[in-house]
């Protein structure tokens, strides 16, 4: 069993059994360490390459346990699961990235800080996904980042560029210094 954490996040990968028995071993552990393991925020991912046998034997074993399981599961902002369920993820975290952008147009939101936020917290934000989800399902969400992206970074520069496109493109592919 592989276990990897993140500051209170700990998740547990491998076969059935090493799973259950580490499981088990950190709730029976952990008030010793004064820690509360809080069961109805943990929860057991069911991949599809598992029988349906397998399946039902776990989720009875979850609900023994107070625990959930599901067939798709997110972790760390990466969800497992059906082609379906991580599309809908890159739409979901597509729809917070969009509310972002609109709160930096806000009139009162100085450009330039505006601009840094974009630069440096959407686009690294957004890449994440990039990084953690199969190209084949995240194109949908990446082309209509990117147009969201070009619209909030025209519309914060227009009054700069005087809406010439070639500027805002120089603009944005500039070197920052």
């Amino acid at each position: 069993v592989h276990a990897v954490s993140i500051q209170d996040d700990l998740t547990l990968i491998g076969p059935q059994a090493g799973v259950r028995e580490a499981l088990l071993r950190i709730k029976a552990a952990a008030a010793g360490y004064s820690l509360t393991l809080k069961m109805n925020k943990c929860a057991v991912y069911l991949p599809a390459s598992l029988s349906s046998e397998v399946k039902d034997s776990v989720r009875e074993w979850c609900a023994s346990l107070d625990l959930s399981s599901a067939d798709s599961m997110e972790s760390l902002g990466v969800m497992f699961g059906s082609r379906e369920a991580v599309q809908a993820h890159c739409l979901k975290s597509l729809g917070r990235h969009q509310k972002f952008m609109a709160a930096l147009s806000n009139k009162e939101m100085p450009v330039q800080i505006a601009l840094l936020l974009l630069r440096f917290c959407a686009v690294p934000q957004f890449s994440y996904l990039a990084r953690t989800v199969h190209p084949d399902d995240f194109a949908e969400s990446a082309e209509l980042f990117d147009s969201s992206l070009w619209d909030c970074f025209t519309g914060l520069i227009k009054s700069q560029c005087s809406g010439r496109r070639d500027a805002a493109t120089s603009a944005v592919s500039d070197p920052l210094m």
